[in-house]
């Protein structure tokens, strides 16, 4: 397992100790860095060189993130941390999730995944409306449903279904752009008014986009809107690189299942300059078994606490 999960091009040493009973703490040093891309966007403008060097970083580490099978789901500047010599380092893992577009857990994990202005647009369309109850037996029903799902949601670490990798992608989309122009391209007050941002942005949806919205009242939604033309990236981004514009296109796309992958994203042209697939390190290992192998252990210990639960409680009104 040592072998497996440590597979990571910047570690400088590890302490081992003699036997694991006697590790009662683990400590992990990392390097300084003195400031993150918030910050720096708040001060200054980039240059076209910092811009393409930023983004490549983002995506080599994101490439990592997503080799091993996790979405990090919360990308934004303020996650980017950066030192004086421009190296750039990707944090905050606290909404990370294991990858699995095919598990329905829509139930209990919100849209609110991701500072809204970097959400992709199928979280908050494809989130699941919650149900209000009208007798107390559905107020009871509900607090059972939602003690198991909150205990699954803990454990599990699945996204809803329909999420894949693609949502990264878009919140670096919005991280380009917003190093492009120093603002950020979807500043969205609420959450209809970030749908209507992006829609302003890249137009009405077509047909085949509609189809990736699993909601149906969201899908009902976005037809019944005025069809809205697409901006021209030139426009927004007068100065832009043509090659940096081309690659915000392919990010910044309505429907994941056509948006661009981290790999090829990084074998673009505009990345030309720093692309070696032998420089970007992947992990082989498997973190969707490790999770189902402990799923399998908390969803006993989440059973015998609700039949628990639920045997006090009718207990108590006998």
């Amino acid at each position: 397992m040592t072998a497996r999960y440590l597979r990571c091009s910047d570690i400088r040493d590890i302490l081992r100790v003699p036997s694991i009973d006697q590790m009662k703490d683990v400590y992990i040093v990392q390097c300084l860095m003195e400031t993150d891309l918030y910050k720096l966007l708040k001060t200054q403008r980039l240059s076209n060189d910092h811009i393409c060097y930023f983004l490549y970083q983002i995506l080599r580490g994101l490439k990592y993130i997503h080799s091993a099978n996790v979405l990090h789901r919360d990308l934004k500047p303020s996650n980017l941390l950066l030192n004086t010599t421009c190296d750039l380092k990707i944090c905050d893992f606290g909404l990370a999730r294991v990858a699995d577009p095919d598990h329905d857990h829509t139930g209990f994990l919100t849209e609110y995944v991701a500072t809204r202005w970097y959400r992709a647009p199928e979280i908050m369309l494809n989130s699941k409306v919650t149900t209000t109850a009208t007798t107390p037996q559905q107020s009871l029903q509900a607090k059972y449903s939602s003690f198991i799902s909150l205990s699954l949601g803990l454990f599990t670490r699945f996204p809803p279904k329909g999420y894949t990798k693609s949502i990264d992608i878009w919140s670096v989309g919005c991280i380009l752009a917003e190093m492009l122009s120093n603002r950020p391209i979807f500043p969205g007050k609420h959450y209809l008014d970030q749908l209507n941002h992006i829609l302003g942005v890249l137009g009405s949806p077509s047909q085949e986009d509609l189809e990736c919205i699993i909601n149906e009242k969201a899908r009902s939604y976005l037809q019944s809107l005025p069809y809205k033309p697409k901006v021209p990236w030139s426009r927004l981004f007068p100065n832009a690189d043509l090659n940096a514009l081309d690659l915000l296109g392919k990010m910044l796309t309505f429907n994941p299942h056509n948006r661009i992958s981290v790999e090829n994203a990084l074998a673009h042209p505009y990345l030309e300059q720093y692309y070696d697939p032998l420089d970007e390190v992947r992990t082989n290992c498997n973190t969707q078994n490790e999770y189902n192998e402990m799923i399998c252990c908390y969803l006993v210990v989440v059973y015998v606490c609700v039949v628990s639960f639920i045997g006090r409680t009718h207990g108590r009104h006998m």
